[in-house]
């Protein structure tokens, strides 16, 4: 239960209910839409309130382009496995998060789990050694060398003979992964 007034207990966080307030005043508010979306994330989805929050999360990137945690949080929920899932597009928006801040290892990990989610164990381990690489602060660094032991995990039982490159899309990603893979940081 979660509760703000000693003398109230809510079964939702309050902050849901806020955040949606805060939507419905100034629609053009991409903070707020941030906000109700991450309430709705944080708490148990089904496809309804992940439909909401990616509408909403959508929303925040119209409004503010450069703001790089909608794009993670956006690619968080793309790479559920819900009825809506796109781990390609989820994978897009993790690069162009860590386009938008290089800095920030996180986005980098985020689109290590999208990698391997698309099968793509190699580029996972290349965007991972780029992550422990990247990482200063002891969280980000423990992150990234656990998304680097994963991806290693993931590329061991795949091995040469089951990658595949089935289209020119796939090319075009791949290299799309290398230019990531060599930028920032």
């Amino acid at each position: 239960m979660f509760s703000t007034w000693p003398h109230v207990q809510f079964s939702r966080p309050l902050g849901s209910m806020r955040h949606s307030d805060a939507v419905a005043l100034d629609p053009q508010n991409y903070m707020a839409h941030y906000g109700y979306a991450l309430s709705l994330i944080m708490g148990t989805l089904n496809d309804d309130l992940a439909a909401q929050a990616e509408s909403s999360l959508r929303a925040a990137i119209k409004i503010n382009p450069g703001f790089a945690p909608a794009y993670d949080s956006l690619a968080y929920l793309l790479a559920l496995t819900w009825h809506n899932q796109n781990p390609d597009e989820a994978y897009r928006l993790a690069v162009a998060a860590a386009q938008l801040e290089p800095e920030n290892v996180s986005y980098r990990v985020r689109a290590v789990n999208t990698l391997e989610r698309l099968g793509r164990a190699e580029d996972a381990v290349r965007v991972a050694n780029l992550a422990v690489s990247m990482a200063v602060a002891p969280q980000d660094r423990a992150a990234a060398t656990a998304a680097l032991a994963s991806a290693k995990q993931f590329q061991a039982p795949q091995g040469a003979s089951l990658r595949l490159v089935t289209g020119a899309q796939d090319r075009h990603d791949l290299g799309q992964t290398e230019c990531f893979a060599h930028a920032g940081g």
